[in-house]
Protein backbone atom coordinates (compact mmCIF):
# COMPACT_ATOMS: atom_id res chain seq x y z
CA UNK A 1 0.00 0.00 0.00
CA UNK A 2 1.31 3.50 -0.92
CA UNK A 3 2.73 5.26 1.84
CA UNK A 4 1.60 8.58 1.00
CA UNK A 5 -1.88 8.76 3.19
CA UNK A 6 -3.59 11.74 0.21
CA UNK A 7 -2.59 8.39 -2.70
CA UNK A 8 -4.39 6.31 -0.41
CA UNK A 9 -7.62 8.49 -0.05
CA UNK A 10 -7.34 9.50 -3.98
CA UNK A 11 -7.44 5.31 -4.80
CA UNK A 12 -10.06 4.82 -2.53
CA UNK A 13 -12.20 8.04 -4.12
CA UNK A 14 -11.73 6.65 -7.76
CA UNK A 15 -12.72 3.18 -6.99
CA UNK A 16 -15.30 4.11 -5.43
CA UNK A 17 -16.55 6.99 -8.16
CA UNK A 18 -15.97 3.27 -10.68
CA UNK A 19 -18.40 1.29 -8.64
CA UNK A 20 -20.86 4.23 -8.38
CA UNK A 21 -20.74 4.81 -12.60
CA UNK A 22 -20.52 1.13 -13.15
CA UNK A 23 -23.74 0.89 -11.04
CA UNK A 24 -25.53 3.44 -13.13
CA UNK A 25 -24.59 1.79 -16.08
CA UNK A 26 -25.54 -1.41 -15.33
CA UNK A 27 -29.03 0.13 -14.43
CA UNK A 28 -28.95 1.46 -17.94
CA UNK A 29 -28.85 5.37 -16.54
CA UNK A 30 -28.47 7.83 -19.66
CA UNK A 31 -24.81 8.95 -19.40
CA UNK A 32 -22.99 12.31 -20.88
CA UNK A 33 -19.87 13.86 -21.36
CA UNK A 34 -17.09 12.14 -19.25
CA UNK A 35 -19.31 9.69 -17.38
CA UNK A 36 -20.84 8.51 -21.07
CA UNK A 37 -17.35 8.02 -22.26
CA UNK A 38 -15.74 6.36 -19.29
CA UNK A 39 -19.06 4.07 -18.80
CA UNK A 40 -18.71 3.02 -22.63
CA UNK A 41 -14.65 2.00 -21.56
CA UNK A 42 -15.95 0.26 -18.56
CA UNK A 43 -18.59 -1.46 -20.53
CA UNK A 44 -15.66 -2.54 -22.98
CA UNK A 45 -13.95 -4.61 -20.76
CA UNK A 46 -16.00 -7.13 -20.44
CA UNK A 47 -13.03 -8.69 -18.74
CA UNK A 48 -13.20 -6.54 -15.94
CA UNK A 49 -17.14 -6.89 -14.99
CA UNK A 50 -16.24 -8.62 -11.72
CA UNK A 51 -13.88 -6.22 -10.67
CA UNK A 52 -16.09 -3.33 -11.64
CA UNK A 53 -19.38 -5.15 -9.59
CA UNK A 54 -16.60 -5.57 -6.68
CA UNK A 55 -15.09 -1.75 -7.10
CA UNK A 56 -16.20 -1.14 -3.50
CA UNK A 57 -14.61 -3.86 -1.74
CA UNK A 58 -11.01 -3.30 -3.59
CA UNK A 59 -10.52 -0.34 -2.54
CA UNK A 60 -7.19 -0.88 -0.31
CA UNK A 61 -6.47 -3.74 -3.02
CA UNK A 62 -2.76 -3.53 -4.28
CA UNK A 63 -1.53 -4.73 -7.31
CA UNK A 64 1.52 -6.37 -8.08
CA UNK A 65 2.85 -4.84 -11.02
CA UNK A 66 5.23 -7.34 -11.75
CA UNK A 67 2.38 -9.90 -12.16
CA UNK A 68 -0.82 -8.48 -12.29
CA UNK A 69 -2.51 -6.12 -14.48
CA UNK A 70 -4.56 -3.58 -11.77
CA UNK A 71 -7.60 -3.05 -14.27
CA UNK A 72 -8.02 0.42 -12.59
CA UNK A 73 -5.10 1.39 -14.03
CA UNK A 74 -6.09 0.12 -16.75
CA UNK A 75 -8.97 1.70 -17.48
CA UNK A 76 -7.36 5.39 -16.11
CA UNK A 77 -4.88 4.47 -18.90
CA UNK A 78 -7.65 4.26 -21.57
CA UNK A 79 -9.32 6.79 -20.50
CA UNK A 80 -6.66 9.32 -20.74
CA UNK A 81 -6.07 8.03 -24.16
CA UNK A 82 -9.67 9.08 -25.13
CA UNK A 83 -9.46 12.17 -23.69
CA UNK A 84 -6.43 12.71 -26.10
CA UNK A 85 -8.70 11.42 -28.95
CA UNK A 86 -11.29 13.32 -28.23
CA UNK A 87 -9.64 16.96 -28.21
CA UNK A 88 -7.25 16.10 -30.59
CA UNK A 89 -4.15 16.60 -27.97
CA UNK A 90 -1.25 15.90 -29.19
CA UNK A 91 -2.97 15.42 -32.84
CA UNK A 92 -0.73 12.28 -33.22
CA UNK A 93 -2.92 10.62 -31.13
CA UNK A 94 -6.05 10.88 -33.29
CA UNK A 95 -3.49 10.42 -36.90
CA UNK A 96 -2.35 7.53 -35.28
CA UNK A 97 -6.10 6.09 -33.91
CA UNK A 98 -7.01 6.37 -37.19
CA UNK A 99 -4.68 4.99 -38.83
CA UNK A 100 -4.88 2.21 -37.06
CA UNK A 101 -8.66 1.74 -37.24
CA UNK A 102 -8.18 1.82 -40.99
CA UNK A 103 -5.24 -0.85 -40.80
CA UNK A 104 -8.15 -2.95 -39.05
CA UNK A 105 -7.59 -2.59 -35.54
CA UNK A 106 -10.84 -2.26 -33.32
CA UNK A 107 -11.59 0.73 -31.12
CA UNK A 108 -10.28 -0.73 -28.26
CA UNK A 109 -7.33 -2.39 -29.94
CA UNK A 110 -6.53 1.33 -31.09
CA UNK A 111 -6.73 2.24 -27.52
CA UNK A 112 -4.81 -0.35 -26.13
CA UNK A 113 -2.14 0.32 -28.47
CA UNK A 114 -1.88 4.21 -27.83
CA UNK A 115 -2.02 3.55 -23.87
CA UNK A 116 0.98 1.61 -23.87
CA UNK A 117 2.70 4.26 -25.77
CA UNK A 118 1.35 6.55 -23.18
CA UNK A 119 2.28 4.91 -20.03
CA UNK A 120 5.92 4.12 -21.57
CA UNK A 121 6.27 7.80 -21.70
CA UNK A 122 4.65 8.24 -18.30
CA UNK A 123 6.82 5.90 -16.89
CA UNK A 124 10.03 6.99 -18.62
CA UNK A 125 9.77 10.87 -17.27
CA UNK A 126 9.11 9.39 -13.70
CA UNK A 127 11.91 7.07 -13.74
CA UNK A 128 14.22 10.45 -15.50
CA UNK A 129 12.55 12.82 -13.55
CA UNK A 130 11.99 14.56 -16.79
CA UNK A 131 8.94 16.25 -17.75
CA UNK A 132 6.50 14.25 -20.21
CA UNK A 133 8.30 14.29 -23.92
CA UNK A 134 5.49 15.04 -26.01
CA UNK A 135 7.75 14.76 -29.03
CA UNK A 136 9.03 11.06 -28.35
CA UNK A 137 5.55 10.09 -27.08
CA UNK A 138 4.10 11.89 -31.36
CA UNK A 139 7.28 9.83 -32.68
CA UNK A 140 6.57 6.69 -31.34
CA UNK A 141 2.75 6.78 -32.26
CA UNK A 142 3.95 7.32 -35.53
CA UNK A 143 5.84 3.93 -35.49
CA UNK A 144 2.53 2.07 -34.30
CA UNK A 145 1.31 -0.19 -36.52
CA UNK A 146 -1.28 -2.89 -36.53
Amino acid sequence: MSSDPMEHELQRFSRLNIFDLWTRVKLGETLEGEDKAFGDLLMQHKEYYSTWDAADKLMDKEYDTETEVNPFAHLALDAAVVNQLDNANPPQVKETYERLTLQGASHLAAIHSIAYELATEIWQAGHDRKPFNTERYARQLRRLKV
